[in-house]
């Protein structure tokens, strides 16, 4: 039996901490945060077999991720998942019913503390804060169930199919449910709310948080038959007995134990997910009674349930600041008596069953060990409150042995994990410097003392700063103390083992030879940056030999005649353009249209905001000093780069409710609202807009006739879904900008958007899949250019493509002759107007360093939110 605990991803401007607790038999979640999945695509993280997910808290950092992830794993044939986490978790789940379908899918939502058994895993769930009622209310609960054996009575909560809401099942199962909701949530008939009503600006800090501790079982020692019969036991039902735990008799009189026959088990491994969201729930979390058995000297705890269970081991394993203490608890299928402590008995793997002292289920043994012992500990709080003295002080009372790995946004390198983005973009860099920028690679840590944290774009090509520009080699392959010599120390006084994470980092939890850390597949810069050179390196030699230079000078020479005709105009747009599911190259649906404003400052806009668009933001604008102080609840004395970006949206813009076009949403909201301190108008949050209120040219809103120099701003029904629609906008400057969000070629489309300066259109299939594209509401290449030719567009950018096509999308010919007319979208593509009139020019450069690949995902649902693991 093998198990590891391995950091999906760390706290940085483009990801949260997520966690796997993985056994031979299952894949444990912690925490769904945006792009949670996008990176478990990309390096092969299979969570095929995740039936449970775990939330620390409900928050935009732990749950951003979590709609698509259920979406992606209704798609792959699962009938259902358990979620736990603390109150509030069935209420999230209603909340997503009007865009999650999925008919057969099922959630098992199981609220608050108690302890979750499943094959080869047993999960204590601790609740830190909250309410005296909700303490006493799981004082005395059982263990949660399996979802398939109905879960625990009281808490667990089976939210209905994923079916839209007007479905006569849903309903009805909702009904039988309502119970379990807040008043205000009880089902009724959907209610369009009222015009321009003011929302609140984000959710208050959690009162509440859940930490896990999650052990696997020890497996039983091996049954020494010479032995056995050296003793005079015959072969038959008495080596069964002494499998089992049993003492024998035999004829002679003579007595023979379990422990003269079996080998000692081998102890299994412990992990503790410490999540403490903000800096009271501090002493709630240092208090709580559940940790009292791990502390160093804790003491035995005694086993509940069915059967006789073998004690806790207390061996060590390994040396030095990287040592794995084991800890098996090889009990038969008893549980915890006391939900709210987390420290009931372990599932067991032993070949026995039955009762009594020291006889029954379990390892075979019979015996108690000794004290519980970790051997690692992952802490996903914030750096302030990781920081702060007294938890370092409540850290110290594990013991110097636990290896502590800290994933707070902080205190770990902020280089993006998201390497194949990351690779197209520096390829596209190569190309035109201006039009595709590298995404910011923040390093740190931010808390490195006098070492503030930096930007290391442009050190991919330099190999001398890049060797030095991260302190630490990856060394491949290696664990305990040769392995964390590829990590930043944190530094927590009296903490001896604390190292900064980074994604993908592996800690072995079992078998104990391997226990330790493994940094094989981790992304630390130093490893990420190496690769990247020789790979970027290799793609510009074959684009060489395929005449890009050619193209870049001919595309060069048509830049300059543009810019010599074409005074600077007002406006430009970054774009990240993927179709319903996100792909390692390329994001979910998202452009940032961005104006200039009176004062010489920006205002900005937002048409769609998938799943990542807030990472993304703070990737393209973002700054080493607000990266440092991300995370940390300040703000800052003034906006600049991505805090100006929030600070002057003066709108955000949903073309329909498909969940690929709205899910970034939540974060992007809760950052806004962060700044609210500096920036008195956005403190009242938002003011809700329906589209169906803007459906002609004179209802433009006041907010953006003034915010954004909008002369028109008004919707057109399109042909895609019900309330899908295109956005159309005429600037006071005379530019016209249409945006047709996910659509069939469309005449309503057409006519207004007659003589657009700029068409943004969806191109999810090429010509050859016409028939796909009809199925799904879609359009082609050709006939979003047929679209642009009848409106009389300047310029076309084409976007929304499907994930089959990774790199460029299929295009017919004319893309690349002298008369082009469109060009293609890229994440992190900014399109200054002035650039349209010579951008097309760059098709036949970006055809040779993109050669046409189509790779075809296993999952090939258009309308979905998120990608097949």
């Amino acid at each position: 039996m093998a198990a590891y605990v391995q950091l999906v991803s760390c706290g940085t401007p483009d990801s949260s901490p997520c966690v796997v607790v993985a056994t031979e038999h299952e894949r444990h979640l912690f925490n769904v945060g945006e792009g949670c999945q996008r990176l478990c695509m990309e390096h092969k993280v299979r969570l095929t077999k995740a039936h449970n997910m775990y939330l620390t808290h409900i928050a935009a950092d732990t749950v951003g991720g979590l709609p698509g992830m259920l979406l992606t794993l209704a798609d792959t044939g699962k009938t259902g998942v358990n979620l736990h986490g603390p109150q509030g978790l069935v209420s999230l789940l209603h909340a997503t019913r009007h865009f999650m379908s999925r008919p057969g899918f099922a959630v098992h939502a199981m609220e608050g503390p108690g302890t979750s058994t499943s094959k080869g895993l047993l999960v204590d769930k601790l609740l830190i804060g909250g309410t005296a009622a909700e303490h006493r209310r799981h004082t005395d609960t059982k263990a949660d169930k399996p979802a398939s054996a109905g879960g625990r009575e009281e808490q667990q909560h089976d939210h209905p199919d994923l079916r839209y809401p007007r479905s006569a099942p849903y309903q009805q199962a909702c009904l039988q449910q309502q119970h379990a909701l807040p008043a205000h949530h009880h089902h009724k008939q959907d209610v369009r709310p009222p015009p321009w009503r003011e929302r609140p600006a984000g959710p208050s800090a959690p009162a509440r948080c859940m930490c896990y501790i999650a052990r696997t079982p020890s497996v039983a020692g091996k049954f020494n038959v010479a032995r056995a019969v050296e003793l005079g036991v015959p072969k038959g039902p008495l080596f069964g007995q002494l499998k089992s735990g049993q003492t024998v008799t035999l004829s002679d009189g003579t007595s023979v134990t379990p422990d003269q026959v079996v080998a000692p088990s081998i102890p299994g491994g412990a992990v503790a997910i410490v999540s403490c969201p903000t800096q009271e729930l501090v002493e709630s979390l240092i208090a709580h009674s559940g940790w009292d058995p791990w502390r160093s000297g804790g003491g035995a705890v005694s086993q509940a349930g069915g059967g006789s269970n073998a004690g806790i081991a207390n061996g060590i394993v390994g040396g030095g600041i990287d040592c794995a203490l084991s800890s098996s608890h090889a009990g038969g299928s008893g549980t915890s008596g006391d939900g709210d402590r987390g420290c009931g008995a372990s599932s067991g793997a032993g070949a026995g069953s039955g009762g009594g002292d020291g006889g029954g289920g379990g390892n075979g043994s019979g015996v108690s060990d000794g004290a519980l012992s970790l051997h690692v500990m992952v802490h996903l709080a914030p750096a302030e409150v990781v920081t702060s003295p007294d938890y370092r002080a409540w850290c110290e009372g594990f013991g110097a042995a636990v290896c502590h790995i800290v994933a707070a946004q902080r205190l770990c390198h902020q280089h993006m994990a998201f390497q194949a983005a990351l690779r197209q973009c520096q390829k596209l860099n190569r190309c035109c410097e201006d039009i595709f920028p590298l995404p910011h690679q923040f390093a740190g840590p931010a808390d490195a003392g006098d070492q503030p944290m930096t930007d290391l774009n442009g050190t991919v090509t330099d190999s001398a700063v890049a060797d030095s520009a991260v302190t630490g080699v990856a060394v491949t392959g290696a664990t305990g103390t040769e392995a964390s010599q590829g990590l930043e120390p944190v530094v927590l006084s009296g903490v001896e083992a604390a190292h900064a994470g980074v994604p993908l980092l592996r800690y072995c939890l079992f078998p104990p030879h391997k226990q330790g850390l493994d940094l094989t597949e981790a992304l630390t810069f130093a490893s990420a940056a190496a690769e990247q050179r020789q790979q970027l390196a290799d793609a510009w030699s074959l684009a060489q030999e395929a005449g890009v230079e050619g193209h870049l000078q001919a595309a060069a020479a048509a830049r300059s005649a543009a810019e010599l005709a074409t005074a600077a105009a007002a406006a430009d747009s970054s774009a990240q353009h993927g179709s319903a599911q996100p792909s390692k190259y390329r994001n979910v649906s998202g452009i940032y249209l961005r104006v200039a404003a009176e004062g010489g400052r920006h205002a900005g806009m937002l048409m769609d905001c998938g799943e990542g668009t807030m990472g993304q933001i703070w990737r393209l604008y973002g700054t080493p000093d607000e990266v440092a102080q991300s995370g940390s609840g300040a703000a800052g004395s003034a906006p600049h780069g991505a805090a100006e970006v929030l600070t002057s949206l003066r709108a955000v813009w949903i073309s329909h409710p498909h969940a690929d076009h709205h899910l970034g949403l939540l974060r992007l909201l809760a950052e806004r609202a962060r700044y609210a301190a500096i920036d008195g108008a956005i403190a009242n949050g938002y003011v809700f807009v329906d589209c169906a209120d803007l459906e002609s040219p004179g209802a433009t809103h006041a907010a953006l006739r003034s915010g954004l120099g909008l002369a028109e701003c008004w919707n057109a029904r399109v042909v895609h879904c019900s309330n899908a629609y295109a956005l159309i906008m005429r600037s006071v400057q005379g530019w016209k900008l249409v945006y047709s969000g996910d659509t069939r070629p469309c005449e309503a489309l057409v006519q207004a958007g007659m003589g657009a300066t700029v068409l943004i259109h969806e191109a999810t299939f090429e010509d050859a899949k016409q028939q796909d594209a009809v199925d799904k509401k879609h359009s082609t290449v050709s006939e979003a250019l047929d679209v642009a030719q009848r409106m009389g567009a300047h310029r076309t950018i084409l976007t929304h493509f499907s994930q089959r096509y990774p790199k460029l999308p299929v295009l017919p010919p004319s893309c690349y002759g002298a008369d082009a007319t469109a060009l293609i979208a890229f994440d992190y593509m900014r399109v200054p107007l002035p650039a349209l009139s010579w951008l097309p020019q760059m098709l036949p450069a970006l055809q040779c360093m993109f050669p046409a690949v189509e790779e075809k995902d296993d999952n090939d649902a258009e309308d979905g939110a998120s990608v097949a693991l």
